[in-house]
This record gives structure tokens, C-alpha cells and sequence, in this order.
């Protein structure tokens, strides 16, 4: 299983974490709705932040996301920098970026768990 590429600098602190419960729902007569939890095990949701990457991390990045999990088809170990805990994880999107006036990007993308 693949790694996730160490980089010169961690994510903003606008770094956040969401929990993911698989709920079941279901319409029924009487405009109720049934639910149930698919299973027992909650995820993580993990949108991840860079504001200052430099060319090179991002090269090293994108390089990992395009060749090497070909973008959300494979999972790999991240180490999440506020608790230092490794989860298995893929990408649930694509990454997404803007240029910044001194030649850093903006990157931003979301891991979940698997």
C-alpha cells in the first residue's frame, strides 16, 4: 500500500475532520421516514488544506494523486498531522488549486476513509 508523500510543510490550521455515519433511509406511507444505520463503524472525512505550496511539494503531490493512487481508485496511508494517527484512506476528490502571486498554490482536496 502506497504512502502519502511527505512535504515541507503540514496543512493550514483550517485543517477539519468530519465524522461519516452510512445511514439507510426509506420513505413511508404517512410521510415518514425509516432509518437505520448501515453499520456500526463511523468514518472520517478529512478536507485537507495546503495555503502556501511550493512548486515542488506540489509537483510531488500531484505526481503521487495522478500516477501513483490514480486519483480516487487506490488507498494509502496518511498520517493525520493534529493527532499523528495513520489512517487508510483515498481521495474523495479531485485536487483542486489556485495560483498565488508569489509562485505558491492554494491546493485543496478531501480524504476519507476506508
Amino acid at each position: 500500500m502506497a504512502t502519502y508523500p511527505t512535504l515541507s510543510i503540514l496543512p493550514n490550521t483550517q485543517f477539519n475532520t468530519t465524522n461519516l455515519i452510512d445511514v439507510l433511509k426509506s420513505d413511508v406511507q404517512g410521510g415518514y421516514e425509516v432509518t437505520r444505520a448501515r453499520n456500526t463503524r463511523t468514518r472520517k472525512v478529512f478536507n485537507v488544506l495546503y495555503s502556501q505550496l511550493s512548486q515542488t511539494d506540489f509537483d510531488s503531490l500531484e505526481t503521487f494523486y495522478n500516477t501513483t493512487v490514480r486519483g480516487q481508485s487506490e488507498i494509502f496511508t496518511w498520517t493525520n498531522p493534529e493527532d499523528t494517527t495513520a489512517y487508510e484512506v483515498r481521495f474523495n476528490s479531485d485536487l483542486s488549486w489556485d495560483y498565488m502571486e508569489n509562485g505558491n498554490k492554494r491546493l485543496n482536496f478531501q480524504l476519507k476513509e476506508v
